[in-house]
C-alpha cells in the first residue's frame, strides 16, 4: 500500500492466486482510492498451466501452489484449481525500472526461471523470501545461475539494511550491477552496523525517501 501511493511509483502489479484475497486486496486498493494497481488472480510460476492450493482461507497467507492436481489430503482438508502463470507471459513489454518482490512459499525460484526475459530486458531488483524452509527447496547457487553475472546478491536485515552474510536469512535482495539500482543501494550495504527496529531503509532507498 505504501509503495501504491507513493508518486514516483507509477504502477504495481500484484499476483494472488485466491480469488478471495484478490477480491479482498482490490477492495482495499479502492478504498483508499490507489488506481494505479492491478491484481492478476493468478499463481506465478516456471510454466502456463493450472495448479491447485488449499482452500482453507486461515491459512492463505502462508500455502504454496503445486502444478498437480489434488483435491484433498489424507487429513481432510481441501484444494482449489487456481491458473498458473509467468512473468514472462503477464509482462510482455517490459520497460522502466522494476522492484519485484516474490513471496510464493518456497517457488521462488520458479518464478524467476519463468521471466527469463523480463529478468534480461529490465533488470528489475529483487526481493525474495529465502529461510530454513526454502532452502530446502533451492540454494543461493541456483538463484545465482539463473540471474548470471550482473547481479550482487545480499542479505536484507531486520533495520532495512543489506549486508553479505548469508549464513542465516530471510529475506534476501539481488541488485543488478547494471542500473541506477546499484548506485542507490551502495549506501545500505554494512556489515557492522548495530541493528535497529525500523524496516524503512531499503524502501526509502528505492522510492527516494530521506536515506
Amino acid at each position: 500500500m505504501d509503495f501504491a501511493r507513493h508518486h514516483r511509483v507509477e504502477k504495481r502489479l500484484e499476483f494472488e492466486p485466491s480469488t478471495l484475497c484478490a477480491g479482498i486486496i482490490e477492495r482495499s486498493y479502492a478504498m483508499n482510492d490507489l488506481r494505479n494497481v492491478t491484481v492478476v488472480t493468478k499463481a506465478v510460476g516456471e510454466q502456463v498451466g493450472c495448479g491447485t492450493m488449499p482452500r482453507d482461507a486461515r491459512t492463505q497467507f502462508s500455502t504454496s501452489v503445486r502444478m498437480e492436481e489434488q483435491h484433498s489430503a489424507a487429513d481432510g482438508k481441501l484444494f482449489e484449481s487456481v491458473e498458473v502463470t509467468t512473468l514472462d507471459v503477464e509482462i510482455p513489454n517490459p520497460s522502466g525500472l522494476w522492484v519485484t518482490v516474490i513471496d510464493v512459499e518456497d517457488g521462488e525460484l520458479a518464478v524467476l526461471r519463468g521471466g527469463q526475459a523480463f529478468l534480461r530486458t529490465v533488470h528489475p531488483l529483487i526481493i525474495f523470501e529465502y529461510h530454513e524452509v526454502t532452502r530446502t527447496h533451492f540454494s543461493l547457487d541456483d538463484v545465482r545461475a539463473e540471474l548470471g553475472n550482473d547481479y550482487e546478491l545480499f542479505r536484507l536485515r531486520l533495520d532495512g539494511f543489506l549486508d553479505r552474510d548469508l549464513r542465516q536469512t530471510w529475506n534476501c535482495v539481488t541488485v543488478p550491477t547494471t542500473s541506477p539500482f546499484h548506485v542507490l543501494i551502495s549506501t545500505l550495504i554494512t556489515d557492522d552496523r548495530p541493528k535497529l527496529s525500523t524496516h524503512r531503509s531499503v524502501s526509502d532507498a528505492l522510492v527516494g525517501g530521506n536515506r
